[in-house]
């Protein structure tokens, strides 16, 4: 607890230089401050070599990875947690990609690989949502060219049971053979939507050993932070007021941007001592440019008065918040989403160079082909039994084929070597 980001980026080069000693071009993985999230990223600074990879850690959103867990907090916070769904919708998928986003960027600007070195839902977690969640995020992850290992193999989080020597085939399906799926959809009741034209709206700014002001323009709320404090809650905008019900869906939504780019957490709470968040503590990576960022919560209490909070202290670097907007949402569901069918239809081989063949035993008549950005590469019709396709001049890579007929449909992930 007392390695600051500013000791670790000096003992990691000190490290480095011991291992260049003998291996000059060893590949050296290096984690991020604190803790190894994605809110250490901005504190990391790299030494010039050519030979490093960064890794991160993602247990993202942490009450439904950790739901259950008997080491979190105090015991029992965690089973405060169960039954926490992930739906897969666009706005979770949102969550994932804008929080990634900073990560993207730096491995661009930076010209270095990055692996996620842990990823992983706790088994508490219903397997449906862990299915879900652990497709998207390892499709999510090939397709900006990270490589991820998955945490774990025979335990809390595995894919294997130790105890009848079987693997949970859900999961090794979800991180290895099923294609990204359409996602589902939330549909939002407005319960606030800001409005800074003519005033405040309502909103003020809380100071705790930290020295800062709120203004107003253009409809945007701006804090200037003179002395941040020590921690991020020493600088707080706060709106109050927010009617919650539980059993209710929330999404909070805001747009915010920052003079230099820095961390901050956003997130539901309550107005009263102990001040606890309804929703995750949501760290977010606020750039120097206006982007909007999402956090989604189920709300387990009802509360006539909880409030919507940034804090945004620790940092000098101001701040500037527009279109704030909290929305109790209902779920959509995606219109592909079928009854499950046990398939016999195969193709093969898989990983292949030159040439697939699919072994058509469900009588499909259609088929796509597309690459991970959902480019439609190839359309053509089937035939029963086996349909040989040319892939000799597609780049290595991952591939999806989408086979119907009629309302039956099926998805296969091809690796072209």
């Amino acid at each position: 607890g007392k390695i600051t980001p500013e000791k670790w980026n000096v003992f990691f080069v000190d490290a480095l230089a011991e291992i260049r000693k003998d291996c000059p071009e060893r590949v050296v993985l290096i984690g991020s401050p604190e803790w190894g999230g994605l809110s250490g990223l901005p504190k990391l600074n790299l030494p010039p070599d050519p030979n490093i990879i960064v890794t991160i850690h993602y247990y993202n959103p942490f009450q439904f990875t950790h739901q259950g867990a008997s080491w979190v907090g105090n015991g029992t916070e965690a089973n405060a947690w169960l039954g926490t769904k992930w739906n897969d919708t666009e706005t979770e998928r949102d969550v994932v990609k804008s929080e990634f986003a900073p990560l993207v960027q730096f491995s661009k600007t930076n010209n270095v690989p990055v692996h996620i070195g842990e990823f992983g839902a706790y088994s508490k977690a219903e397997d449906v949502s862990r299915k879900k969640w652990t497709t998207y995020l390892a499709r999510y992850f090939e397709s900006v060219n990270f490589s991820w290992a998955y945490w774990e193999f025979s335990a809390g989080f595995g894919i294997y049971n130790p105890s009848n020597s079987t693997y949970l085939q859900y999961l090794v399906d979800a991180l290895l053979h099923n294609p990204m799926p359409e996602p589902a959809k939330y549909i939002g009741t407005s319960i606030y939507t800001s409005n800074f034209s003519a005033s405040n709206d309502g909103w003020i700014l809380q100071q705790n050993t930290a020295t800062a002001s709120l203004s107003r323009s253009n409809n945007i709320l701006n804090v200037a932070i003179s002395n941040g404090g020590t921690e991020t809650w020493h600088v707080q905008l706060v709106k109050s007021g927010i009617k919650l019900t539980a059993g209710k869906k929330y999404r909070l939504t805001a747009k915010l941007k920052a003079e230099a780019a820095r961390t901050g957490t956003m997130y539901v709470g309550m107005s009263v001592s102990p001040w606890s968040a309804y929703s995750d503590y949501n760290a977010i990576s606020i750039a120097d440019t206006f982007a909007t960022y999402t956090a989604l919560f189920d709300a387990k209490t009802t509360d006539s008065n909880a409030r919507i909070v940034f804090d945004i202290g620790k940092s000098t670097s101001d701040v500037s918040v527009t279109e704030i907007k909290l929305e109790e949402v209902v779920l959509q569901w995606p219109t592909s989403v079928n009854t499950i069918q046990d398939f016999k239809t195969s193709a093969f081989p898989n990983p292949c160079i030159q040439q697939l063949a699919i072994n058509n035993l469900d009588a499909f008549e259609n088929m796509c082909l597309f690459n991970l950005n959902g480019a439609l590469l190839l359309q053509t019709p089937i035939y029963p039994f086996r349909n040989d396709i040319d892939i000799s001049y597609l780049s290595p890579g991952i591939y999806f084929l989408k086979l119907w007929a009629g309302d039956k449909k099926m998805a296969i992930k091809i690796v072209k070597e």
